[in-house]
């Protein structure tokens, strides 16, 4: 048996191919193999060789390209036949990537990795439309959230009453399609209907699209403008800092060429 590979588990970041690491660009440069995510810039996939082989293994609501299960025994197989192995993610593949189960499996089968992190969506996308996360007396602390979960269910994994209490950030991933739900428990367990909030679509990229709005209307205008995944939500005092601190969509008009 020759020697075995190696599996570097890898953020890609939030769209804007700029955004990736140096790190994350020196594997991709020596790749056999990458295994790629569907929330990714593919223009990140030309860094690679041409004898690198491309493999997608994207995860849709509802349409799984791989199942988990298969995407782990990929990385075992072609790194135990000695191929370098570079498993793609968007954002960063420790903040709602599986990276950690993947890392897991690779671990219990003695196969070496290396994690390199990727600059999250969660704070990026954020950034390019203008809204600190923090700011001196308006928010101190910032929670990630998913928002993939109905926080109507019977048990659900998040706390959405202690989060309506905190005067904190919320940062939302995957909640387009639970926004009404989510909006309206944190109504329910006290949030001022009037905090202000922001939905950001295809953030970091030409395509992005910034509604503003206040927590009791923003699903509601979210599904008049039309908003769809992938886009990051904002809840909290900062959120109205985007209307006087957004920079992006000027930059991106004049060099769309860029991307």
């Amino acid at each position: 048996m020759g020697s075995i590979g190696k599996v570097y588990i890898t953020g890609a970041g939030p769209g804007d191919p700029d955004l990736l690491t140096i790190r994350a660009r020196q594997v991709l440069e020596c790749a056999d193999l990458v295994v790629y995510d569907n929330l990714l810039n593919r223009e990140l996939l030309t860094i690679c060789p041409e004898y690198t082989r491309l493999c997608y293994a994207g995860k849709k609501p509802g349409a799984h390209h791989m199942r988990q299960e298969a995407i782990n025994t990929l990385l075992v197989t072609e790194s135990m036949n000695g191929k370098q192995v570079v498993r793609l993610k968007g954002g960063d593949p420790f903040i709602f990537g599986r990276g950690a189960e993947e890392a897991l499996e690779l671990r219990a089968k003695g196969i070496p990795y290396e994690i390199i992190p990727g600059i999250s969506a969660g704070n990026a996308v954020p950034a390019y439309a203008g809204i600190p996360l923090t700011f001196r007396g308006l928010s101190s602390s910032v929670v990630f959230v998913t928002g993939s979960e109905d926080p109507l269910k019977d048990k659900c994994n998040v706390d959405w009453k202690t989060l309506a209490r905190l005067n904190s950030t919320l940062v939302l991933y995957m909640a387009v399609a639970n926004l009404t739900k989510i909006t309206s428990a944190l109504l329910k367990y006290g949030m001022d209907p009037n905090m202000p909030a922001a939905i950001i679509q295809s953030g970091t990229t030409y395509k992005q699209v910034i509604l503003h709005s206040e927590l009791a209307a923003i699903a509601h205008q979210a599904v008049q403008a039309k908003i769809v995944s992938p886009a990051i939500v904002i809840i909290g005092k900062v959120a109205g800092l985007g209307t006087q601190l957004e920079w992006f969509q000027t930059r991106s008009a004049l060099s769309v060429s860029d991307y």
